[in-house]
């Protein structure tokens, strides 16, 4: 008997109170985390960035170029926006391909800044740096040489015209093409068919 009431003890000291307990924790809900807050600033410089990519893509600078060095002074380039790369006329030919560039807004600075790198040439490897405001526009050419050399040029804008912001499809140019062949055909055949009745009216006057 004595074992019995001692087992009940047992059961309302320790038991009881842990049931109770979990009982208590499931009626309660796990605070939910706080969701972070959007940083004003962050995001009104991530809108201000998206509109200066929008702003350059779409446009073709002619730049006059000075090197470093003082050996050439005033050759010209022209560095082209589109698709959202840049290209220059120049180091294209040397078969340096379009592409991306980052653009960044600093703080005090009332220019947008765009910075690229070049590569697949054996040329070397080409570092870009631009700013630019309106039709204002001036930057920084870095090439890097075989060899450790560099070629470094500072460029100043001297024009801006606007241009599609991207390439047509190449569905879209050979449909383009075929229909102005088409034309071309049409207005060939229209006026030899003029010619042979002009021919043959003359021939009846005879």
């Amino acid at each position: 008997m004595r074992k019995v009431v001692w087992l009940m003890v047992l059961f309302i000291v320790f038991v009881a109170p842990m049931a109770g307990a979990k009982e208590e924790s499931k009626g309660k809900e796990a605070p939910k985390a706080a969701a972070p807050k959007a940083d004003p600033k962050r995001e009104e410089r991530r809108k201000l960035i998206e509109e200066k990519k929008a702003e350059l893509n779409g446009s073709e600078w002619e730049v006059v170029l000075t090197a470093s060095d003082g050996k050439s002074k005033g050759e010209k380039d022209v560095l082209k926006f589109q698709n959202g790369q840049v290209s220059t006329k120049n180091f294209s030919g040397q078969g340096f391909n379009p592409t991306n560039y980052t653009i960044t807004i600093e703080e005090g600075n009332d220019m947008a800044i765009w910075e690229t790198m070049q590569t697949g040439s054996t040329e070397g490897v080409v570092f870009i740096r631009g700013e630019w405001k309106d039709g204002t526009m001036r930057g920084l050419i870095s090439q890097q040489l075989e060899g450790g050399k560099t070629k470094d040029y500072s460029f100043a804008s001297a024009g801006k015209k606007s241009i599609e912001p991207t390439t047509p499809k190449k569905e879209e140019a050979q449909a383009a093409q075929a229909s102005t062949e088409t034309a071309s055909k049409e207005a060939s055949s229209q006026k030899e068919s003029s010619k042979e009745t002009t021919t043959k009216e003359s021939k009846s006057k005879k």
